[in-house]
């Protein structure tokens, strides 16, 4: 007799404002940076300092909701194997329709290089006040 494990696993995958999208390779690393963490669906974020609420302000104004729809994928009971089918083919289709995986392969999640730029960009935030 083979014993399933009570596992259970909860997979987030959204939807990001079209604009927003057309506009990702023009956003700075902070302002990717803010937007990344911003619309995380798990996680409720907020920022005090004032240059960074100047630069939320602005990308809220000209892009509205950073996310437009959210699907939240929970899978019980299954092998592994069994958990993956499931996912790759629910991601599959989400993703035919805009979606990505918040987590796992969001376009917002910065890369190292650009982490390493986001403190120059504070400075220069800074200097404008």
């Amino acid at each position: 007799m083979k014993v399933v494990k009570s596992m259970r696993s909860v997979f987030t995958l959204v939807k990001y404002n079209p604009k927003l999208m057309a506009d990702l390779k023009t956003l700075t690393p902070l302002e990717k940076y803010l937007i990344y963490e911003l619309s995380n669906p798990d996680v409720g974020t907020s920022f005090s300092d004032d240059y960074v609420q100047r630069i939320i302000r602005q990308l809220t104004k000209k892009y509205g909701d950073f996310i437009v729809d959210t699907a939240t994928i929970e899978i019980e009971h299954a092998s592994e194997e069994t958990e993956d089918a499931i996912y790759l083919a629910i991601k599959e289709t989400l993703n035919q329709k805009g979606f990505v995986d918040y987590y796992n392969d969001n376009p917002f999640k910065l890369t190292q290089e650009e982490i390493n730029m986001i403190e120059q960009e504070i400075e220069r935030y800074k200097n404008k006040d």
